[in-house]
């Protein structure tokens, strides 16, 4: 069998060209009627924020809706000069960068002019401009809870729940040892290094750091707080507060620094 083998010389007789990569603008849609279900608090976070942490790098704008709305329209008047335009509740919690990645990179690899997810849209930019929609999908293989709609207390708890389980899960796959994950509450900006462990009844709230080696005991509350490596804090509760390094707090102690309270 001949081999053949293009030379150094041969390949540079052809320009490469890569493929730009689609300029992307993300619109947050804020619903009139939700507006206090917005400030519920879901594992130290709102969902608008969720929703907008889920966009990672692209260009996110809000619009607030008027009572009565098309989404091609306003998917038009906000564009801009992107290539693509996505439509998105602040109402869809559960949202994660990972999914919105998978739906963009369906809509665009297709070249659909508009992409139809489980709750919002993707737009082809000059297709709205042109007033011309003709190639269309559906992201129907998107995880559906990724798009669940918080919309009042109870669809806030369930939202909370999931959001909870999220969090543990992923502290656990980090190397965090979570001995009971029902009576465990970890918020959202919560960080926990590898190689901790956490024993039931812990609430750990707020910008909390918790070092590696440190040891959570039964029974704490701690909030903004930073608990140093090696430590072991028991049945306490800490607010803004710093644990040093290899220290024991506890039992049934409080410890708060007054100046930030």
């Amino acid at each position: 069998m001949n081999e053949y083998c293009l030379s150094t010389e041969f390949l540079t007789e052809f320009e490469l060209t890569k493929k730009e990569e689609a300029k992307i603008k993300i619109l947050v849609l804020f619903e009139e009627k939700l507006k206090q279900i917005y400030s519920q608090d879901l594992m130290g976070q709102t969902s608008p924020n969720l929703v907008k942490l889920a966009c990672g790098q692209f260009e996110v704008e809000e619009v607030n809706l008027p009572s009565s709305y098309n989404l091609q329209d306003i998917a038009r008047s906000h564009a801009g000069d992107c290539d693509y335009v996505v439509l998105l509740y602040a109402s869809t919690a559960l949202l994660r960068q990972n999914t919105l990645l998978d739906a963009v990179e369906y809509a665009t690899t297709k070249g659909l002019d508009y992409c139809k997810l489980h709750h919002g849209a993707i737009f082809k930019t000059k297709a709205l401009i042109d007033n011309k929609i003709e190639y269309m999908g559906e992201a129907n293989f998107l995880d559906k809870e990724d798009f669940y709609t918080v919309f009042d207390n109870k669809s806030c708890e369930r939202a909370r729940e999931i959001l909870r389980q999220r969090i543990l899960d992923n502290l656990i796959k980090k190397g965090v040892k979570i001995y009971n994950k029902n009576t465990t509450y970890i918020d959202f900006d919560v960080t926990i290094e590898p190689g901790v462990e956490v024993y039931p009844n812990n609430t750990i709230r707020g910008n909390s750091t918790i070092c590696s080696g440190a040891c959570l005991l039964g029974n704490n509350i701690i909030t903004n707080s930073i608990i140093g490596k090696n430590s072991k804090v028991v049945f306490s509760f800490i607010s803004n507060a710093k644990v040093a390094d290899n220290s024991s707090v506890g039992p049934f102690v409080k410890v708060v620094d007054k100046e930030k309270k």
